[in-house]
C-alpha cells in the first residue's frame, strides 16, 4: 500500500501534521480517507487534555459524525441550547438550537475517540516526538527528519509552525485567558449556561458524562481561583458549594492570536494556529474541523491558494461574531441593551445561537 520502515513507519509521507490535538487528528482522518500517507507529530502522549469549554456546537457534532464518530452516552451528554445569565441587572435568556444538538464531551474522551479513528485508518501517529524546525523536505524532529510533500501546522494558539514559517500576525493589547475544572454533584443541565460579569468575564457550565459538569472561566488578567469565582458570581458559587471537584484547574491563553496568511510554500496552518479571536462563541472546534476538511480538499488538488481563499470565507462569520461580542461586553450598557433586545425576540435568539459555518456548498466548488 505504501512504503514503510521495519517498525511500520512511513519513509516518506504525503502530509506531515505538527500537532496531534483534535484538529490535527481531523486533518489526518480526512487525508487518510483521501488515500494520502500521513504522519502526525506531537511531543505529548494521548489522551491529551486542554483547558476548554468542552461544549461541541451542532456543526462540530456533524463533522465528527461524518467521519464515523458516534455521539453516545459513553462519549458525552447532549445539550439543546445556550442559556445566558447576568446578575446585575438580572437577565435570564435561553436560546435553542434549530438544527441538531450540541454535546458536552470531556476533552480527553474526544481526543481518545479521534486517536482511535485516525489510527484505524492507518495514520502514522508519532507521540512523544517533537517538531524542531522546518525543512524544504519536511519537518525536523527529535527523531530526525520526517520527509513530506505537504506540511501542516495544527499546533495551537502559540504555534511554532506559524512562527517558523514567518506567518505571525499582529498582536492585541486586550489579553484574555481561559481556565477550566470539573465538578460532580451538581444538578443536570439541559443547556450550556453562560454566567456574565462585566468586570470578571464569563463562566461556562457544560453538561458532561458520569454526572460531571465542566466549569470554564474566561477572564482578563489576574490570578484565577475558586474564591475569585465565588466573589464575582455569588449565585453560581452557591450552586457549586457542596459539589466535589473532579479535576485540577487548567489554563489556556492568551486567546487573541493572528496569522498574516494561513499558507506558505507547501505549508498550511489550521485551527487555532491559523488565528484565533476569543472563546466567547464556543465555535473553535467547529471551525477547526471545517478547516481540516477544506485543507485536505485543497491539498488533493495541489492548490493551497484555494485553501487560503476558503479559510477566509469559513473564518469570517465566527471572527465577526467573536469581535462583536467583545465589543458589546467592553461597555456594560451596550451588552445589557443587546441582551434585553434578544429577550423580547426569543425566535431571533434561537437563530443567533444556531449560527454556524457558511453553507457547505460554498466549499464544494
Amino acid at each position: 500500500m505504501f512504503s514503510s520502515t521495519r517498525a511500520g513507519r512511513l519513509e516518506k509521507s504525503d502530509v506531515v501534521i505538527v500537532g496531534g490535538g483534535p484538529v490535527g487528528l481531523m486533518v489526518a482522518i480526512h487525508a487518510r480517507r483521501a488515500g494520502m500517507r500521513v504522519v502526525v507529530l506531537d511531543k505529548a502522549t494521548p489522551p491529551i487534555d486542554k483547558a476548554c469549554g468542552e461544549g461541541l456546537m451542532p456543526a462540530a457534532v456533524r463533522e465528527l459524525q461524518e467521519v464515523g464518530i458516534a455521539m453516545n452516552a459513553d462519549l458525552g451528554q447532549p445539550f439543546e441550547g445556550i442559556r445566558y445569565l447576568m446578575q446585575e441587572p438580572r437577565i435570564d435568556l435561553c436560546g435553542h438550537f434549530l438544527q441538531g444538538l450540541g454535546w458536552g464531551v470531556r476533552r480527553t474522551k474526544l481526543h481518545a475517540a479521534l486517536v482511535e479513528c485516525a489510527a484505524s485508518l492507518g495514520a502514522d501517529l508519532r507521540w512523544g516526538q517533537a517538531a524542531l524546525g522546518l525543512s524544504e523536505e519536511g519537518v525536523h524532529t527529535t527523531h530526525g527528519l520526517v520527509h513530506a510533500s505537504w506540511r501542516v501546522g495544527a499546533d495551537g494558539l502559540h504555534s511554532k509552525m506559524r512562527r517558523w514559517a514567518g506567518l505571525e500576525g499582529r498582536t492585541r493589547a486586550t489579553i484574555r485567558w481561559g481556565l477550566r475544572l470539573h465538578y460532580r454533584g451538581l444538578e443536570p443541565l439541559r443547556q450550556v449556561e453562560v454566567h456574565w460579569s462585566h468586570r470578571e468575564g464569563e463562566v461556562y457550565l457544560t453538561p458532561l458524562t458520569d454526572g460531571e459538569i465542566g466549569v470554564a472561566w474566561l477572564k482578563g488578567r489576574g490570578a484565577a481561583t475558586m474564591e475569585g469565582i465565588a466573589e464575582a458570581f455569588p449565585q453560581l458559587a452557591e450552586r457549586i458549594r457542596g459539589a466535589t471537584p473532579s479535576s485540577t484547574m487548567r489554563a489556556s491563553g492568551p486567546f487573541f492570536q493572528s496569522a498574516r496568511c494561513p499558507i506558505a510554500a507547501r505549508l498550511a496552518l489550521v485551527g487555532d494556529a491559523s488565528g484565533y479571536v476569543d472563546a466567547l462563541t464556543g465555535e473553535g472546534l467547529s471551525l477547526g474541523f471545517l478547516q481540516a476538511r477544506i485543507l485536505v480538499s485543497a491539498i488533493a488538488r495541489g492548490n493551497l491558494t484555494r485553501y487560503a481563499r476558503q479559510h477566509r470565507l469559513a473564518s469570517f462569520l465566527p471572527s465577526l461574531v467573536a469581535r462583536a461580542l467583545l465589543w458589546l461586553r467592553a461597555e456594560p450598557k451596550r451588552l445589557e441593551a443587546f441582551l434585553r433586545t434578544l429577550s423580547t425576540r426569543p425566535t431571533l435568539f434561537d437563530h443567533v445561537v444556531t449560527w454556524s459555518h457558511p453553507p457547505l456548498a460554498l466549499f464544494s466548488r
